[in-house]
């Protein structure tokens, strides 16, 4: 098997490799970072040498490291140095104004508060905040709050006057002000204006902060057993691209990382050194995000736009993914995707949509002629179940989230979290992407199941396709990088409840133990 002595094995393991011409094994070896051989106890540990370090996995679960083929990491570190207003913590406007009243008290007059994940569906009220909400317990204090699905903020009354918001303020682009329906004014809820508010506020956070901020989200998903992820931020340019470069070189970002660049952002990023799809480097650029939103009633970017971007993507053979949720958006993305195949077909790309929440039937043949992946969050149906089920139309309800269907008809499938709107703990993807199951007990489009080993395959195989990386990682085979971590149990021997329980003992990458559970 190999040739020269590993410098690890990993023995009395149950592995489950996801490679589908080796599936089980006990026993891996690895060299330099890299997996030499797979097999029986009996067939790997005679390759040892006096270097050779022995583990025994006394029995556990051994699986390639999870994938995470869609989060925002800047975000999710954001929300781990934030106010955290998400339920259950924050069940009411009442509720969030104690958190903020006691976080003002805390902080000098005119220092920003921050908060994150406020879920209007879940407060009591079933509405979002105002600014007239906010500004009766933090006058002094400018306040942005960031909702749950990151595509919304509500501000305060100082916090729009230092944006310049004020009554006859024009909104960008795809953006849109909510305001009053008696006086006209600006109620404090601010749609897709992520861009303007990056432009006109100062950073809420030291860079030395957030730096810390980045150790903790690194460790927290190593916790979770993830080995890899891909930034799909669509503010993600050439200074973003420098500073993961950074955490990554300096060791605060251990796990893989890839990124999305916004698509304004890559002429530049590209010009100044960022090569599209490098396969050496931790921290890599693998392609370029569109976000088709209908926030403000109309697709934005339009149509011609859309087909425009992902043209020039397409013929320099620069993978894009479109975050569509809407099926009107999902149709402009496979149009402007079959339009570029016309011109030059070729399969070498591979053009992705992020979410595809509402896939209707129409769409899933040609989801498949075109080779497009989705790229999908089976966790929402836990986290946000009740939202679904109390506001889809039921006649779309079984469009949501679909994994099983598209599976069938050959699409690839990929997981992830979208963190931080809901945690990056795939262990939770995989359960939901089972049952269907939402926190309240509601099964949303049963139809749409898979069983464990499939679910398994989203957060490795198939989350390395989605993000060109599957002939270095996904699945534990020889020649492939060593990520990969072990859990106590064997998801697919266990009860469906209880693999969100699953404790992760150990997370490996490029041979390397970055994590390993206190005992």
């Amino acid at each position: 098997m190999a040739r020269q002595p590993p410098t690890m094995i990993l023995s009395h393991a149950t592995v489950r490799t996801m490679d589908p011409h080796q599936p089980r094994a006990e026993a891996v070896a690895l060299r330099h970072g890299r997996i030499v051989a797979v097999g029986s106890d009996a067939e790997v540990l005679p390759l040892r040498s006096h270097g050779t370090t022995i583990i025994s996995c006394q029995g556990a679960a051994l699986l390639p490291g999870f994938i995470d083929a869609h989060l925002h990491l800047r975000s999710y570190v954001s929300t781990l140095l934030g106010i955290d207003c998400r339920p259950p913590a924050v069940r009411s406007i009442h509720d969030l104004q104690t958190v903020l009243r006691d976080e003002a008290r805390r902080r000098p007059p005119g220092c920003w508060l921050v908060g994150h994940g406020y879920d209007d569906f879940a407060l009591a009220e079933r509405r979002h905040p105002t600014r007239w909400d906010l500004d009766a317990v933090t006058p002094q204090h400018p306040v942005r709050l960031a909702h749950r699905s990151r595509h919304a903020w509500v501000c305060n009354s100082l916090a729009l006057a230092q944006l310049g918001i004020t009554d006859g303020f024009v909104p960008p682009p795809g953006g849109m002000v909510q305001r009053d329906p008696v006086s006209g004014q600006p109620t404090g809820l601010l749609i897709d204006m992520d861009g303007y508010l990056r432009s006109h506020l100062p950073p809420s956070i030291d860079p030395e902060t957030f730096r810390q901020g980045v150790r903790r989200a690194s460790h927290a998903l190593l916790a979770a057993g993830v080995t890899a992820v891909l930034d799909a931020s669509v503010s993600n340019d050439l200074a973003a691209y420098r500073a993961f470069r950074a955490w990554t070189a300096d060791g605060d970002l251990a796990v893989r990382i890839g990124l999305l660049l916004g698509a304004s952002a890559l002429d530049e990023a590209v010009a100044g050194g960022a090569n599209i799809g490098e396969a050496e480097s931790a921290c890599r650029v693998q392609g370029f995000k569109i976000r088709l939103d209908e926030g403000t009633g109309a697709l934005y970017p339009p149509q011609e736009v859309v087909n425009a971007q992902v043209w020039q993507a397409h013929r320099r053979g620069y993978p894009v993914a479109m975050h569509v949720l809407e099926p009107s958006a999902l149709v402009s993305a496979l149009h402007a995707v079959r339009l570029a195949q016309e011109r030059w077909p070729r399969r070498d790309v591979r053009h992705r949509l992020e979410h595809a929440a509402l896939c209707p039937e129409a769409c899933l043949d040609e989801l498949a002629d075109l080779g497009v992946a989705v790229v999908t969050q089976p966790a929402f149906l836990w986290h946000h179940g009740p939202r679904y089920a109390a506001e889809i139309d039921p006649a779309q309800q079984p469009w949501l989230y679909r994994v099983r269907s598209l599976l069938d008809r050959g699409i690839p499938v990929a997981g992830s979290s979208d963190a931080p709107v809901v945690p990056p703990r795939p262990l939770e993807g995989i359960a939901a992407a089972v049952t269907r199951r939402s926190a309240d007990g509601q099964v949303i489009a049963p139809a749409e199941r898979v069983d464990v080993e499939t679910a398994l395959w989203l957060f490795t195989q198939g989350a390395a396709w989605a993000c060109g990386w599957d002939a270095e990682v996904g699945s534990i085979t020889p020649g492939k990088r060593a990520d990969m971590v072990l859990l106590e149990a064997d998801p697919a021997g266990v009860a469906v409840h209880d693999i969100p329980h699953i404790p992760v003992q150990m997370t490996m990458v490029d041979g390397v133990v970055r994590y390993k559970a206190k005992r």
